[in-house]
């Protein structure tokens, strides 16, 4: 990759590191350091203890390797050619998947950031509990395992949940189904939602709706301490327990807004959401976000829904 060799000479003279220059030209820090490898650049001003400065280096410089193999893999991608990871990398697997996870968050912000999204369908990974060669956009994000993402699709996740949904006992009171209806009846709301209308969702998003997770509770879009909404399919989502917790009666727009850097999550899946959400209540998406707002405007105690049915 061509940069300006003079402009970064200079930010490393004044002391900056390696990883500093590459931010402030617009690179990933391996370019400055492949640059200083190859002489093209000097290592600068060194304004700590020059074995302390070295090891940092070598540190880096042991990262060029597993950046050059994802290099390879869009290489392979640009001439056509599908990539399985776990095949195409070999002894490299492990390694690289750390260093994705590490220095950009997974393997779709890599392609991300890199400007080839749309070549991410192109890179399959062995699921580990149905051993298929899957791509790697169908797996659910997982920020503590290698690549990003969890080591089982998102088919065997769904199938994961869907067992206890259907087998567990304790599972189904861990989620107060029954519970979360009786609520709805006692203030006087629709309700009816049971385990068929929690697989169909969790069919769509694997589990829970913004990071995919098997950990879920019931959440309330809606809630129903503001008198709207009620416990049926177009108002129930699967959520993480510690994101349920969070949001409890939050308008969910502003929640998601306020919290998504914190917990990291997709704008691209809270979209998905609200596209599902909006069709279930069959409104357009803005119509939908109007009724979210008007229902937190407006809140109704069961006084009121009661002089409502008598009227």
């Amino acid at each position: 990759m061509k940069f300006d060799l003079e402009k970064a000479q200079e930010l490393l003279d004044t002391g900056m590191s390696g990883r500093a220059v590459g931010r402030s030209l617009g690179l990933h820090h391996s370019a400055i350091f492949r640059a200083i490898q190859s002489g093209d650049l000097d290592d600068g001003y060194i304004p700590f203890d020059e074995d302390g400065d070295k090891r940092h280096l070598h540190q880096n410089f042991e990262w060029l390797h597993e950046e050059d193999r994802l290099e390879d893999i869009l290489t392979e991608l640009y001439e056509g050619r599908r990539v399985l990871l776990d095949d195409f990398l070999s002894e490299d697997f492990r390694s690289v998947g750390v260093y994705v996870r590490k220095e950009y968050g997974g393997i779709s912000d890599y392609f991300r950031e890199k400007g080839y999204t749309r070549m991410l369908s192109g890179v399959q990974k062995c699921c580990t509990v149905c051993s298929k060669n899957v791509s790697v956009k169908r797996f659910n994000k997982h920020a503590s395992s290698i690549y990003g993402i969890e080591s089982y699709c998102k088919k065997c996740s769904y199938e994961r949940v869907r067992k206890y949904v259907l087998t567990s006992d304790s599972y189904r009171e861990h989620l107060k189904i029954h519970a979360h209806n009786r609520r709805a009846k006692e203030k006087l709301l629709p309700f009816g939602y049971d385990e068929n209308d929690l697989l169909d969702t969790l069919e769509v998003f694997g589990g829970c709706v913004l990071t995919g997770d098997a950990d879920i509770h019931l959440d309330h879009v809606i809630p129903i301490a503001i008198g709207h909404g009620g416990t049926i399919k177009s108002n129930m989502i699967p959520l993480r327990s510690d994101l349920n917790m969070n949001k409890k009666k939050s308008n969910i727009f502003e929640w998601f807004s306020a919290n998504k850097q914190r917990f990291n999550l997709s704008q691209e899946k809270f979209d998905t959401l609200i596209d599902y959400l909006a069709e279930l209540n069959e409104m357009t998406r803005e119509e939908y976000r109007e009724y979210v707002y008007w229902c937190h405007a407006n809140p109704r105690t069961v006084d009121q829904l009661r002089e409502e049915d008598v009227s």
